[in-house]
């Protein structure tokens, strides 16, 4: 069922495929994406909190608020470090803890993938602070391109 320009919010209840998404929200994504409001379905799990659509093929996940984004920004973040500490750029590190560590000391623990001692030295939240602060949410949650759509009140990121 396409959308109808001039009533793009009806009640269309068979439309909502299972989401949580309101008509509104609904239609705003279907004609942001040129898609049929049917091809938008939310996906029976989260990623750090945030609910996955399944947009014409993509996935994406669905903040509702900048703190809802900032939160998953976080979590990723921090787990992204849990699992590969070496894989944050020296400079990441050093912005973090300027007064604790120095460039010439993450290079050499770098070189040297001393993963365990980079965990014991990192303040992990002031390292998600300072990637959120200098590239904000996307690069931590749109994994698929890296970019943010706003589409009305909620802030989308693509994961595959």
């Amino acid at each position: 069922m396409k959308y109808n320009e001039k009533n793009l919010i009806k009640e269309v209840p068979e439309m909502v495929n299972s989401t949580t998404l309101t008509d509104e929200e609904l239609v705003s994504i279907a004609k942001h994406f040129d898609v049929d409001p049917e091809d938008i379905m939310e996906l029976d799990y989260d990623i750090h909190g945030l609910r996955v659509l399944d947009i014409g093929g993509g996935e994406y996940i669905v903040a509702e608020d900048t703190d809802q984004a900032h939160d998953a920004a976080v979590e990723s973040i921090k787990e992204e470090f849990e699992k590969m500490p070496t894989g944050f750029v020296p400079w990441a590190l050093c912005d973090a803890m300027p007064d604790q560590i120095s460039y010439e000391s993450v290079i050499e623990m770098v070189e040297h993938y001393l993963g365990d001692l980079i965990k014991e030295l990192v303040d992990t939240d002031m390292l998600a602070k300072i990637c959120i602060k200098n590239d904000g949410y996307a690069p931590s949650l749109a994994h698929y391109d890296g970019d943010e759509l706003e589409i009305g009140n909620l802030l989308l990121y693509r994961v595959n």
